[in-house]
């Protein structure tokens, strides 16, 4: 290691490092001005206010610190023979060795150490630097950037602790541009990178060239810059040691504060001693001439003061008193008798005069300033002289005119006591001038004055009258969703107060008038509520007038109101104010704010109350519960604040863009973190949780700068972005207990371990996306959702989806091209919405390893089938849930200790079907295969409303409408299971018709909400078939056991049913704990359904049995060993339907129960097996499926000479208001008869709601929903209940062979309906069963010509079936003779 001076390595002071890992790895500029950057070491000596020591590490490059003060030479130039680095500017790092560098660095050489500069000639191609900056207390970082990348598509960032904090995309500045931040206490890194898309040229002499670049890193810390600055005082050894005492002093006591504050103004008196030194000289000489000229008044005590001036022994304090009573004295003397429209500067001829623009008056000897000659000169503290000579002439400096040039550099600007004009833009674009003195003989100023000047927070004007003003600033720019202006506090005499603030252009919505250097103070001392405004008036004059206000005392609103006119407010003590509200909006946008004392009695802070102040600390007081939405939101400047245990509400966007807090401790009673609470707290990287937190909002914690997490083990969800843009977040820990994680939850985070608890389900879209340190990849069982990006662009390299997943959306793995091994355990292929779930830039080097059974699952299933390489795991799932269509075949060789659980469930996934309708994702399982399938637990979901669900009746809105949707299970193998459960969904406030497939006592349905009050009933055909209507619905009881392929009626209600607001109610059954009845639900063969048989008086009420589909799948009709017609419950409209397996497809939902009437002789009805199906469609029957009874019923008919085609169906319908409300059946059959038919009619039962129009025919006392008739007289009469007033339209739904006409008696009309869209009128609410009449005409009987039959030939009559018939009674259609007949 080189020379060190031992001492100054351990002073306490802030060091800027570039550090050696910021070289680039790629595209390493061959500039030598960056390989200087790069290579060397040295230390720094800055210009103005920001000197600090700078330290350089590279790889190979010893570190070096600055030498002590007393050793540091003066500053010299470059070629005075100073020993400079073995790497010069010009030589691009030719010649570099290991030697050490020498302790003092000519400043010029140094300053490159921290500028950098990259071209990036080469396309695609990245250069970056680094520098450490140790401060000891919080400082101040500025440096100067610019970029000139638009041709070459480049990216220029910067970034401070691994936060963004410059990015430009094609952007390009050749003026540079000044960056300030506030840093605290401790080790910060700052980045600089470009990238370049294309190629670029770097040529200075035209111009076309591209490039990033950083100059004039420095921070503001006195002891640092104190130390710097020694050396270039050999010529003041007074002011020398002047600094030197105040720097050991501070030195010695580190952490005094005082001690530092006061070296801090130490250095700053001296620095300006130093460059007022030469103007006290030149003014001496130009007070001589005022004297000899004859003076207005004796100046030659002032000229006294400065002849007094000895480098060698005069402190910083008499160097200003010097100069500013030189100044004050010749700004009486010249131009004094002169009016400023008298002056005609010539701004055609423009004067250099030591490095400064002016514009001459040669008649009135004045000039007017434009400021320093170059575009960002080298000068840190500037002095516009009073007077200057050209030609032998003195002209007194009387204006400032358009400043000419941006300036960065400047840091203190001192205006000349003779300036009495400032012209539009004179004192713009000063870009790093925090503080500005306008002379008191100032009397005009023009527009923009201070224009573009970023840092200027305060202007002090010392003119008693106040100037003539157009404009100090027009510049806004938009900031947090926000148009933020220049602020500005304006200092001014304080007897002048009341005649500035009638001056707009002074005192506007931008500006603070502050009464002298301390403000004006108000006490109120105690008073009483209302009292406030009178107490100031009389205090200050004006409520404007007030910059600090203590409070002692009551307020009311009206107190309140006079608070907000008193815009110039910067302070507020309420330490005594009795209050305990803080109202809303307060002190909103009031941005001169920085101090705020609250009281202890203090219980709420209103909205708004302090957002957008300048606060940079609050103490919240113990008592206060209550802190509203965006209280503290954009106080930009607040470090500190104290948030009590008292409070238990914290409001969104409470500390919202409160950009220095560094740390926040969130009080025990605050449960949830709200939305927005503290995003973009960019500062942030201390937050303390305690362990009853259960959520965070979305962005409550976004674009902080954490550097770990802790999830309390209460915490149950983390909301959208909360944790986004954390940069430095390399480590989060996720308890148990822990459900989802929100869309971005930590999107852009430095984590490298993902450990999911075994509780989570949710990860959404993008929560782990651009988490490029990301390696470790632990997913949990359990989980069940992978949203969209949801873990894309990380450095994994394998990762395993558990079995319990049903979601992974295309693009979760997006940009993972490390990521070659996928295991998916789930044995149903994952949604993924089509898409694949990694998008990487060569897909075939990933292989898809997925369960054995479900290979040709994965093959198949949209996404998963864009995978070029699969292969199958030996992981056998403990865990199976289905969602979708799931075809699983057994394989030979299952372990027969292997018992997985199987859970059939529906998703809120909305999809679209086969028959391209919207429908939620459910799970239909089909079990196929040779070997036996043992399960420990299953369970599934089922719903008897299913059918109508779709049909909307209201539900379509809610949340729990998708769980109406039945899961579907067909086992074409063997299965059994240990313990099965039945998951039943069934729809509020609506009868239902249920049937199970397995025996079950009531009590063993138990409704998982315990505010659901239910009932089941049993029906008796009995009692049906006795005409006893009271008794035919039958309440069970606890111990009631319903049996497995039997019918009940059961209907459930919620509290929250109200107003037709019905939801859905979910029960769970398990069956009777036999081992024979719980595996009936698996059950693969035909299933057959014992019927009783009850006569009755009248036919149409014999022996009617409620039964139900005992298979836990959907059933095609067409499918049962049975030809007469059944009846269904309609529960969306509380309506009866009939249905004929030989003319309808009608599909049984599973677990839905209906209605048949036993045939004379038939005992029982089979299911056959070859019904069930997963969905409730009717498909079309091939040659080849199994024939079903109808099948061999019509095929019958068709074989029959007589009977073949005999059969015509007529669907009359009604419809009320253009929407069908029921339907009726006429079939003419001449082998029919017209007395009721247990197997061929159906009689119309009545729906329990008056309001449902219902149609059917009427043969005798009987009512009819099917019948089937001869066409006998070709009439039947119709009859119809209207359930309200309205148009009622009467039509026919299908297109038969014959014809059928409607007569309305009541007005005499006669419509044929075939082919028309049928017959409207209107009616009230009632019966009507005369009114109309069908007329069925000629209907084809399949007998077309005589037949050779020797019985067609003789005079026997004989029905159409052939069947011989003597004298028959029965008007209709015969065969006699070989003839048709009709009688």
């Amino acid at each position: 290691m080189g020379k060190t001076n031992a001492k100054m390595c351990s002073h306490k002071a802030t060091q800027v490092l570039p550090l050696s890992k910021g070289t680039p790895a790629v595209g390493i500029a061959s500039s030598s001005y960056f390989a200087a950057c790069a290579r060397h070491v040295g230390a720094l000596a800055l210009f103005g206010l920001m000197f600090c020591p700078v330290q350089v590490m590279a790889s190979r490059a010893p570190r070096l610190a600055v030498a002590d003060s007393s050793e540091v030479v003066s500053p010299v130039l470059p070629d005075q023979g100073t020993t400079a680095p073995t790497d010069s500017i010009d030589n691009g790092g030719a010649g570099d060795t290991e030697e050490v560098l020498p302790d003092t660095i000519p400043y010029e050489q140094l300053l490159k150490h921290n500028s950098w500069l990259s071209t990036n000639k080469e396309a695609g191609t990245t250069t970056q630097q680094s520098w450490e900056i140790i401060c000891s207390r919080p400082t101040k970082l500025t440096f100067n950037y610019a970029c000139n990348n638009y041709n070459a598509y480049g990216t220029f960032q910067v970034t401070l602790n691994d936060s963004t904090i410059i990015s430009r995309d094609r952007w390009s500045s050749t003026e540079r541009e000044l960056y300030q931040i506030d840093l605290p206490a401790g080790r910060h890194v700052l980045k600089a990178s470009y990238n370049t898309r294309y190629g670029n040229q770097y040529d200075l002499e035209d111009e076309a060239y591209c490039y990033a670049a950083i100059s004039g890193i420095a921070t503001d810390d006195a002891q640092s810059n104190a130390t710097a600055y020694l050396g270039a005082l050999a010529d003041f050894p007074g002011l020398k040691q002047e600094l030197q005492t105040a720097l050991d002093n501070s030195n010695a006591a580190p952490d005094d504060e005082a001690l530092y504050n006061t070296l801090a103004a130490t250095l700053n008196d001296v620095r300006k001693a130093v460059s007022y030194y030469p103007l006290i000289q030149k003014d001496i000489v130009v007070a001589d001439s005022i004297l000899n000229e004859g003076a207005y008044v004796d100046i030659s005590e002032a000229v006294a003061l400065g002849r007094a001036i000895n480098v060698n022994t005069s402190t910083s304090a008499d160097y200003l008193a010097a100069f500013d009573a030189l100044e004050t004295s010749i700004a009486v003397q010249v131009s004094s008798n002169q009016k400023i429209d008298d002056w005609a500067f010539n701004t055609n001829q423009r004067y250099t005069i030591d490095n400064m623009g002016y514009y001459l008056d040669q008649d009135h000897k004045v000039a007017a300033c434009t400021g320093l000659e170059a575009e960002n000169a080298d000068v840190t503290d500037l002095v516009i002289p009073s007077t200057v000579r050209y030609n032998g002439v003195t002209y007194a400096v009387v204006a400032l005119y358009d400043n000419r040039y941006n300036q960065n550099k400047v840091r203190t600007l001192t205006l000349p006591r003779t300036l009495r004009h400032i012209n539009d833009w004179g004192l713009s674009d000063y870009r790093a001038i925090t503080d500005l003195e306008i002379p008191a003989n100032v009397e005009r100023m023009g527009d923009y004055i201070v224009n573009n000047c970023p840092q200027l927070q305060r202007i002090k004007v010392n003119a008693e009258v106040p100037p003539t003003l157009g404009s100090l600033d027009n510049d806004s720019y938009y900031e947090d969703g926000y148009n933020i202006y220049h602020y500005l506090r304006i200092v001014i005499p304080r007897e002048s107060f009341h005649a500035y603030r009638l001056v707009s252009a002074w005192n506007t919505d931008h500006n603070v008038l502050i009464g002298g250097d301390e403000g004006i103070t108000v006490n109120t001392g105690k008073i009483a509520a209302g009292d406030l405004g009178h107490v100031v008036v009389e205090e200050a004059g004006y409520l404007q007038e007030v910059n600090k206000l203590i409070i002692e005392g009551e307020l009311n609103s009206d107190d309140w109101s006079k608070i907000k006119q008193m815009t110039n407010l910067t302070e507020l003590d309420l330490s005594k104010a009795l209050i305990d509200e803080i109202p809303s909006e307060a002190f909103n946008g009031r941005w001169a704010i920085d101090k705020v004392v609250l009281p202890p009695t203090l219980k709420k802070i209103g909205s708004y109350a302090f957002q957008r102040t300048s606060l940079t600390s609050v103490n919240i007081p113990d008592n206060v519960e209550t802190i509203e939405d965006c209280a503290f939101g954009r106080v930009k400047q607040l470090q500190e604040v104290h948030l009590p245990d008292s409070l238990t509400a914290l409001g969104g966007s409470a500390f919202e863009y409160c950009r220095n807090l560094r740390a926040v401790k969130i009080p025990s009673k605050i449960k949830v973190i709200t939305w927005h609470a503290f995003r973009y707290c960019s500062s942030l990287q201390s937050v303390e949780l305690h362990d009853s937190i259960t959520g965070f909002g979305d962005y409550s914690f976004s674009n902080c700068n954490l550097r770990e997490i802790t999830l309390p083990k209460s915490t149950t969800a983390v909301g959208n972005h909360a944790f986004e843009g954390n940069a430095n977040l390399s480590k989060v820990t996720l308890n148990e207990g822990l459900i989802s994680i929100g869309e971005n939850a930590f999107y852009n985070t430095a984590i490298d371990t993902l450990n999911c608890p075994s509780t989570l389900r949710n990860l959404y879209n993008a929560a782990f996306a651009r988490c490029y340190n990301l390696r470790q990849i632990n997913l949990n069982e359990g989980l069940k959702r992978i949203g969209v990006y949801a873990l894309a662009d990380n450095m994994a390299t394998e990762i395993v989806l558990p079995s319990s997943l049903e979601y992974c959306a295309g693009g979760a793995f997006s940009n993972c091209n490390s990521l070659v091994t996928i295991e998916v355990r789930s044995v149903m292929p994952p949604n993924t919405d089509g898409g694949c779930p990694l998008t990487v830039n060569d897909l075939t080097k990933a292989v898809l390893y997925v369960p054995v059974w479900s290979l040709a699952e994965y093959q198949l299933a949209t996404g998963w089938n864009k995978f070029y390489t699969f292969r199958t795991s030996d992981f056998m799932p403990q865990y199976v849930k289905v969602n979708k269509d799931f075809y699983f075949t057994l394989r030979d060789e299952l372990a027969p200790d292997y018992r997985p659980d199987i859970e059939l469930t529906v998703t809120n996934n909305q999809i679209t079907d086969s028959h391209n309708n919207s429908d939620y994702q459910h799970g239909n399982l089909t079990i196929s295969g040779r070997s036996k399938l043992a399960v420990n637990d299953f369970s599934m979901v089922l719903s008897p409303y299913a059918k109508y669900s779709y049909e909307g009746g209201g539900y379509n809105h809610k949340n729990d409408y998708r769980y109406l949707r039945p899961t579907s299970l067909i086992v074409k193998g063997e299965m059994r299971a240990e313990n099965v459960t039945i998951n039943l969904w069934n729809a509020t406030n609506r009868w239902q018709f249920v049937s199970f497939p397995f025996d079950v006592k009531v009590s063993d349905i138990v409704p998982v909400d315990s505010t659901t009050s239910w009932v089941i009933r049993g029906h008796s055909g009995a009692e049906r078939a006795a005409g006893n209507a009271a008794a035919v619905w039958q309440n069970l009881s606890a111990d009631d056991v319903l049996q497995a392929g039997k019918g009940y009626i059961m209907q459930c209600y919620k509290p929250n049913d109200k107003n037709g607001n019905y939801y859905a109610a979910q029960f769970t059954v398990r069956p009777l704990t036999t081992t024979v009845n719980r595996q009936q639900i698996f059950n693969a063969d035909n299933r057959t359904v014992a019927l009783e048989e009850h006569l009755a008086e009248f036919e149409h009420n014999r022996s009617w049995n409620l039964i139900g589909n005992p298979y836990p799948s959907y059933f095609d009709t067409r499918f049962l060993d049975f030809g007469a017609p059944f009846m269904v419950w309609n529960s969306n409209n509380q309506n009866y339907e009939a249905y004929s397996p030989v003319d309808d497809s009608y599909i049984l939902a599973p677990a839905e129960a209906f209605f048949v009437q036993r045939p004379v002789d038939q005992e029982s009805i089979t299911f056959l097996k070859d019904g069930r199906q997963a969905d409730r469609y009717a498909r079309t029957l091939v040659e080849e499926e199994p024939a079903s009874a109808p099948q061999r019923i019509r095929a019958a008919y068709d074989s029959n000479p007589h009977t073949a085609a005999q059969r015509t169906v007529f669907n009359i319908t009604l419809a009320k208001d253009g929407q069908q409300a029921d339907r009726t059946r006429v079939v003419i059959n001449e082998a029919a008869t017209m007395q009721y038919d247990l197997s061929r009619d159906a009689a119309k039962f009545t729906g329990t709601e008056p309001a449902v129009s219902q149609i059917f025919t009427i043969n005798g006392a009987t009512r009819y929903a099917i019948n089937e008739r001869p066409l006998n007289n070709g009439q039947a009469l119709l009859g119809l209940h209207f359930g309200t007033d309205g148009t009622y339209t009467i039509g026919l739904s299908n297109q038969p062979d014959g014809q059928v006409t409607l007569e309305d008696r009541l007005t005499g009309t006669k419509l044929q309906l075939n082919g028309t869209a049928g017959y409207s009128f209107t009616a009230k609410a009632g019966d009507s069963t005369d009114r109309f009449v069908l007329h069925f005409d000629a209907v084809a009987t399949g007998i077309n010509a005589a037949t050779a039959n020797e019985a067609d030939r003789n005079d026997d009559t004989y029905t159409l079936d052939g069947r011989k018939v003597n004298n028959p009674t029965a008007p209709g259609l015969y065969i006699k003779g070989g003839k048709k007949v009709i009688k």
